[in-house]
């Protein structure tokens, strides 16, 4: 059995089609251009319409799947874009307040003298500029928004995590509009960190987030609660990705 073939059954029971159908090969084509994880998903939705609509018949299903498939993917990209500028604000901020904290007044060397580097920060630190070092980058330029550049999602997690202390004042309750933003505590930030984490390694290997673990809405508001403690333009932002809001609704507007 081929590769398409062993996913093609169950699209194709899905979607109600079978060898006789005229759109058969090219729904059966698709699967090797398109992402097939999402395309099993706008089968199963269009599953439950016929169930749910068996009277209404679909002059062509071909083109009833791609309109499910296109609209997943649009929110996809969405979601993509959203979670890149959440981490992208969440790295230049923990850049800012950490190399403030940690260098000498007026610089940013804090991680340029291993022997007095924090025990958590000496493998991240270790890791990121050996890999700068293989980018042929000049260390004598290299700084802080550098070395936050290369971490990865899971060590900026253990930055908020560890340095916890550093970070907290930004995210006690303050006004905001006609809204109070609640505190948000370690263990709420690490909560959902968790949750956005997951979403965006699903999104980043281009597999649909798994919106049971936390329901789109509140990952949603999870992020822009994040963000507006972080006094970062969300409106600008989301209307840049999703301008009419059908997919990401703001909370505090």
């Amino acid at each position: 059995m081929t590769l398409i073939e062993s996913v093609f059954p169950e699209i194709k029971r899905n979607i109600g089609i079978n060898s006789r159908n005229h759109e058969y090969q090219k729904i059966k084509d698709a699967i090797s251009v398109l992402n097939v994880a999402y395309l099993k998903l706008a089968s199963e939705e269009m599953k439950y319409y016929m169930q749910r609509n068996p009277a209404h018949r679909i002059p062509s299903k071909f083109t009833h799947l791609m309109d499910i498939y296109n609209r997943l993917i649009h929110e996809h990209q969405a979601m993509f874009l959203l979670l890149n500028v959440f981490e992208t604000a969440l790295r230049s901020k923990a850049a800012i307040l950490l190399s403030n904290h940690f260098s000498t007044q007026n610089s940013d060397d804090w991680w340029k003298d291993i022997s007095k580097l924090d025990k958590d920060l000496l493998d991240p630190v270790n890791k990121a500029v050996a890999q700068l070092h293989r980018g042929n980058y000049n260390l004598a330029n290299v700084n802080t928004f550098d070395l936050f550049d290369t971490f990865t999602f899971g060590q900026l997690e253990n930055i908020y995590k560890n340095y916890w202390s550093i970070f907290h004042h930004i995210f006690v309750s303050k006004n905001y509009r006609a809204h109070t933003l609640p505190q948000m505590t370690r263990s709420l930030f690490l909560q959902k960190m968790k949750d956005i984490r997951l979403a965006r390694n699903d999104v980043a290997h281009h597999k649909p987030i798994d919106y049971q673990r936390r329901g789109r809405q509140n990952l949603i508001h999870d992020m822009e609660l994040i963000l507006r403690h972080l006094n970062f333009n969300v409106e600008d932002t989301i209307n840049g990705i999703n301008g009419r809001n059908s997919i990401i609704n703001l909370q505090y507007i």
